[in-house]
């Protein structure tokens, strides 16, 4: 503890970027300057990602052009293995020569929009990058199952908020996809504008996961209104697993800012969404071991049409949850706080292998704290 405050090596502002702060009004207190006229008698006690420090890409890097004039691959991404793939291009694929190498300070927003996809790369790291999607529709980000212990910090990546369709050949397919195995550390970052989901993570057929997903904003989820078959559903994260997968260790999601400041476009669309969309057998008796969702902000204010706000189920949990200290606005959840927190068996699911289907070891009552009222949120 440094000067009497408990959050200050905890809350990630000592490692935040350089920049601006995004939201600087979420958190008042009071409706005359509060950023969407609400009125709150508490906020989160830490500092908050998006409000109290920026994320994103340093303000004092220079961005660099991968593709300069338009036609070739920059020289210091071919040196890292780098290759394209489109015409015009529209994607850079790395594979082992971005092993424990570095993507740094790279504008992949230009030439209408780039998708980045790393294939079977060992300890890479992407910082201070930028993403826009452009009219071409290309899914920023794409991390394969053979990849393993890989980072992702400092950067912005921009759905673009297509209104109509979800990405091109993935229609529900988040900004940013991985089954990276290892550790994936996602942490800094401002996801914002996904046409359907805007995180999805799922567990890898080439060993265990973990994730640590912490302090970054995931803003405004399920723009577009359609998909290849039909209505996107527009979850802000979505883990989970398939057969023949390995299990995840940890599924940690703390100190996030949640934002949904938009209508998503239909009903049912949900903020953490921690192992709800299983697929057959596992290889394994569990799917998650461990999971912990701390310490975020979640707001979603009046339309925006969410619900639930957080969930865990414990059909595929044979371990621990710790949800606990979350602070809520569920004005915009569809029913109220009282809709705003699932865990449990959700869709009338039963035990999967694991055996056990309860939320085991060390869980909370107070999974949330209503920033309207200060009531808890069981």
């Amino acid at each position: 503890m440094v000067g009497g405050d408990p959050w200050i090596n905890l809350d990630g502002r000592l490692n935040a970027p350089v920049g601006t702060v995004q939201h600087p009004h979420l958190l008042d207190l009071s409706s005359a300057t509060q950023e969407f006229g609400m009125t709150y008698v508490t906020r989160p006690p830490w500092r908050v990602s998006g409000v109290d420090y920026p994320v994103g890409v340093n303000s004092n890097v220079t961005l660099q052009d991968p593709l300069p004039g338009g036609s070739s691959l920059a020289a210091a991404l071919v040196a890292l293995g780098g290759s394209t793939s489109g015409s015009p291009i529209d994607t850079i694929i790395f594979g082992s020569g971005l092993n424990n190498g570095t993507l740094n300070a790279w504008d992949f927003s230009l030439h209408n929009g780039l998708r980045v996809e790393l294939i079977g790369v060992s300890g890479a790291t992407i910082q201070n990058c930028n993403w826009k999607v452009g009219s071409n529709n290309q899914q920023p980000l794409i991390i394969d199952d053979a990849c393993t212990n890989c980072t992702l910090k400092y950067c912005v990546l921009d759905g673009g908020g297509n209104t109509t369709t979800g990405f091109t050949g993935a229609s529900t397919a988040g900004i940013m996809d991985s089954n990276c195995h290892g550790t994936f550390t996602v942490q800094y970052n401002w996801f914002k504008h996904a046409p359907a989901e805007g995180l999805r993570t799922a567990n890898s057929v080439n060993g265990t996961t973990a994730l640590d997903l912490r302090f970054n904003i995931i803003e405004d989820c399920g723009t577009a209104s359609v998909g290849s078959g039909g209505a996107i559903h527009g979850d802000m994260i979505q883990s989970f697993s398939a057969s023949g997968q390995g299990d995840c260790t940890l599924w940690q999601a703390d100190f996030n800012l949640w934002l949904q400041t938009q209508a998503s476009t239909i009903a049912g669309a949900q903020g953490l969404s921690c192992y709800t969309a299983n697929v057959g057998s596992q290889l394994s008796p569990s799917v998650v071991r461990s999971i912990r969702q701390a310490n975020n902000t979640l707001i979603a204010p009046t339309g925006t049409n969410m619900s639930p706000m957080l969930m865990v189920d414990t059909c595929w949990l044979n371990g621990s949850a710790f949800v606990d200290s979350n602070y809520i606005d569920p004005t915009g959840c569809a029913g109220g706080a009282a809709a705003a927190v699932d865990i449990g068996l959700i869709n009338g699911g039963t035990d999967g292998p694991g055996g056990n289907g309860v939320v085991t070891g060390t869980s909370t009552g107070n999974h949330g704290t209503n920033m309207l009222t200060g009531a808890s949120i069981p």
